[in-house]
């Protein structure tokens, strides 16, 4: 199913698996790759993971009817930061996911160009550790943001061109003291989104 009008918050498209197929990279290994078609991202279908902020009138009082970010940052000194992320090799794909157990984490582009950010409930176990069944990859319109909850498994943001600028919120110490991971390369395995 194709979407026209990715703005609207009804417009979704079903998260599946498109294919999955082996790729010889070397003599001797052999990756599994596993394509994804990402849905729109939308209040409801974003809510186990985190919340969506969008644009409202200036001075609109916080609510919990419009589910508002819940930002969770008591564990150490806030960090609000512009990152740039450059393109390594393909930023439409990705073999690792992370997540930080300590705080939520904010993330927006600064460009109005839709990204995409692949998901998975908090487990805060780098053991248990998301399988390609419980991930999900979502497209983000480019003037929302999103805060993940504290402890969403995630890779991304990801986008095609060589870089882009996002306005990131966490704590000071987060890549340093609060990043665990999983690294699927080490198992063969690599996810693609097919557009």
């Amino acid at each position: 199913m194709m979407c026209a009008d990715i703005t609207r918050p009804l417009c979704v498209l079903q998260p599946t698996i498109s294919h999955r197929r082996l790729v010889r990279t070397s003599a001797r290994k052999t990756t599994s790759e596993t394509s994804f078609s990402p849905r729109v991202v939308d209040v409801e279908s974003f809510e186990a993971y985190g919340q969506i902020i969008s644009s409202q009138e200036d001075g609109a009082r916080f609510s919990i009817e419009r589910k508002e970010a819940k930002l969770d940052l008591a564990e150490g000194v806030p960090r609000l930061y512009m990152m740039r992320l450059r393109n390594k090799g393909g930023r439409l794909q990705f073999d690792e996911m992370n997540y930080h157990g300590l705080s939520s984490q904010s993330l927006s582009s600064v460009s109005e160009l839709d990204w995409f950010i692949a998901v998975s409930r908090a487990t805060f176990s780098e053991e248990q550790f998301p399988s390609h069944d419980d991930i999900e990859v979502f497209r983000i319109p480019g003037h929302v943001a999103i805060n993940l909850n504290k402890g969403t498994w995630h890779a991304g943001p990801l986008f095609s061109e060589d870089e882009r600028d996002f306005l990131n919120l966490e704590l000071m110490d987060t890549n340093t003291k609060d990043r665990y991971g999983h690294k699927y390369e080490d198992s063969g395995t690599r996810f693609t989104i097919e557009l």
